[in-house]
């Protein structure tokens, strides 16, 4: 998870098991959709982005997830689950004063987390 795109030689070196192996996952994975993209995580902060917030918006509202910064967004039982990032508290603002929030959280990317956002740690495992 480190270097997904890395070559599968290099992965079944790294790993121990053989290069038809390492592909034969790959694609499987990749059908499955096990592995959706390969996409680096940013640091945030350093990016500018000061707040990531986790929102619930009232259920059957149809939240604008294009023109913001939405990096997750699914159905839950009170609403439309949503995690966006915001250059600022006023940035935050102006997205949620449009719609009726049932919950929030929002946390400051300023500080030091205590446990970075990675997905480097989920064992495949536990798949």
């Amino acid at each position: 998870m480190a270097d997904a795109k890395d070559s599968d030689r290099n992965i079944a070196r790294v790993v121990g098991v053989s290069q038809p192996t390492i592909t034969r996952y790959r694609h499987q994975f990749l059908k499955t959709g096990i592995i959706q993209s390969f996409e680096i995580i940013p640091n945030l902060a350093k990016l500018g982005f000061e707040i990531m917030a986790c929102t619930v918006f009232k259920f059957g509202e149809p939240v604008d997830t294009e023109n913001y910064r939405v990096v997750y967004a699914a159905p839950c039982d009170k609403g439309t689950f949503i995690i966006s990032v915001h250059k600022n508290f006023i940035d935050y603002l102006e997205f949620v004063c449009k719609y009726n929030v049932v919950q929030r959280c929002l946390v400051p990317l300023s500080e030091t987390p205590l446990k970075q956002l990675s997905f480097k740690d989920i064992s495949l495992s536990e798949i």
